[in-house]
């Protein structure tokens, strides 16, 4: 119930880095941008990694019950910060 509501409330962005050719070299500007992106992608792909570390998210779910994956994936968020804060 609680993601579903989330959903509603989130707005999602999507940035991609800037890409160089060699007759084009980023700018400076251009190369600090991507690091700051780097940094936001690699921090969510620890959190995905965490979270798939708890085996019924790496399986797939053959349930056809509605919102199933609601009821894996948010325990399995918080047992990761969970983990998280404890360390």
């Amino acid at each position: 119930m609680a993601l579903r509501l989330l959903k509603l409330e989130y707005q999602a962005s999507i940035t991609t880095a800037s890409g160089s050719t060699l007759k084009t070299p980023l700018s400076f500007e251009q190369k600090q941008e991507n690091k700051i992106i780097s940094s936001i992608r690699m921090t969510v792909e620890y959190a995905i990694t965490g979270i798939k570390r708890l085996g019924c998210m790496t399986q797939s779910l053959r349930n056809r019950r509605p919102f199933i994956d609601e009821t894996f994936i948010l325990p399995s968020t918080g047992i990761w910060n969970f983990h998280l804060r404890m360390a």
